[in-house]
């Protein structure tokens, strides 16, 4: 949406359209992640073995290629150490599964790879 700067009263509805839109994007996807988080996770948890779990990450890390694979490295670990409840165990089996120097990458990746995509969702 471009927004005109000829017009000040249309430059200044249109921003405040944008940021409507955008407030309203934002609680939209935080609910369905609430709603993942509550309901979907668990189920795959009890559904889908550990061994199960670990070859689809694996998998998915293949087809990603290196640098989405990165960037979806530091998003798991993100989310991980957000958890409340079985949050010591999940951050104890991401210390067990994920080699130790990609954990000491994740910081450097999570400024050079991931804000850079990631932090356009913060508002």
């Amino acid at each position: 949406m471009a927004v005109s700067t000829e017009n000040p009263v249309e430059a200044k509805e249109s921003v405040t359209n944008i940021a409507q839109m955008s407030a309203a994007l934002t609680t939209r996807a935080r609910s369905i992640f609430d709603r993942i988080e509550r309901l979907v996770v668990p189920a795959v948890a009890l559904l889908v073995s550990e061994k199960e779990q670990k070859y689809i990450d694996n998998k998915i890390l293949l087809k990603l290629g290196l640098f989405q694979s990165r960037v979806h490295l530091v998003g798991m670990y993100e989310a991980v150490w957000e958890l409340e409840g079985d949050g010591r165990k999940e951050r104890e089996l991401f210390r067990k599964m994920i080699p130790y120097i990609p954990q000491k990458m994740i910081p450097r990746w999570r400024r050079s790879l991931y804000e850079p995509q990631a932090g356009v969702l913060n508002i």
